[in-house]
This record gives structure tokens, sequence and C-alpha cells, in this order.
């Protein structure tokens, strides 16, 4: 019998919701059940986030305590921040930073090619002594990087123009102008 029922119904309209009437059209959208279903699966999952939550700081221990706590703040929007480091350094202090990286750089590209000479003359494997003068290369490229840093820091000196920018493999050029020396 319900078999009848069921192939009846297959010639049937499909129901549809209602369109919103033009007389409400300024109440804005009619919600229909598709869109009420979205609201409320989306509403009961932040409600179930936030019960979890809840039971999560009552079963938190009082006496936790990390040092990250003190270091770290939260922003108007809850999401947490590090603390801002307060610490101002002077023109001289970043200076003396930069010279101190500068010095290190040179050392260890003096390191390199001592022992690039060394491996020629031991004739030990070409593969080492190629990685070495990669090595030795990045080091050259990076000292001369810092070099045009520091000089551009300078308030003595004044840049022309640039001849050629910077690239990963290449120090910028820069040319400079004439200064009589006294």
């Amino acid at each position: 019998m319900s078999s009848w029922k069921n192939a009846h119904k297959a010639h049937q309209k499909p129901h549809r919701e209602r369109h919103q009437p033009e007389a409400r059209k300024h109440l804005g959208h009619l919600e229909k059940k598709k869109d009420y279903r979205l609201r409320a699966d989306d509403y009961n999952q932040k409600k179930s986030e936030l019960q979890y939550l809840h039971k999560k700081a009552l079963d938190r221990n009082p006496d936790e305590f990390y040092y990250h706590m003190v270091n770290s703040e939260t922003n108007s929007d809850g999401t947490h921040v590090d603390k801002a480091k307060r610490k101002q350094l002077t023109p001289e202090q970043i200076l003396l930073m930069q010279t101190q990286d500068f010095k290190y750089i040179a050392n260890r590209r003096n390191v390199e090619a001592k022992k690039i000479a060394r491996c020629k003359e031991r004739n030990k494997a070409y593969k080492e002594l190629e990685q070495r003068r990669v090595r030795e290369k990045k080091l050259s490229t990076l000292q001369r990087k810092m070099e045009i840093k520091r000089a551009l820091q300078d308030k003595t000196r004044t840049i022309k123009s640039r001849i050629k920018p910077e690239s990963k493999d290449e120090a910028p050029v820069y040319e400079w102008k004439w200064e009589r020396k006294r």
C-alpha cells in the first residue's frame, strides 16, 4: 500500500519555502530552514567550545606558572603577544654591534681562505675544496654588503648615484661624491 502512496507522491510538486513578500522587503532577508540550520549548528558548536574552555579553566591548577606569563600580555582583541622590549639602543651601540659583526665575518672569511690554501697544498678532495670556495665567496659578499651598509650610515660621505642594485650574490655598487682630503 505504501508503495502506491510513494508512486503517487512522485508526480507531486516539490514543496518550496516562500520568499519574502514585497511588503516586508524592508525587514530584510527571510530566513529559510537551511539558513536556520547553519546558524543553529554554528551557535551550538561555539557554545560547546565555550563549555569546554570553561571546564578546562575550572580544572586548571592555580599554582601553575610559566615565565612566559610574565613576558606576554593580551591585546584588546584577546590574542597573546610578547611584551615589547623596552631597551632602546643608542646609535653608538648599534654601530659597535655592526662593527663586531663585520669583524666576525672578516675573521671567518680569513679562516676559510686559509683552509682553501691548505686544501690546495695537500691536494685534498676536489669537492671539499669547491665547497670551501663557495663558502668563502658568500662570506666575501656578505663582508662587502656590510661595508657598504656602514658607509651608507656614515653622515660625512655623500652618495652620487647607485650604479648596481644589491642582489643575492653581489653587494650593491655606489658612486660616491669626490671629497678633497685635507
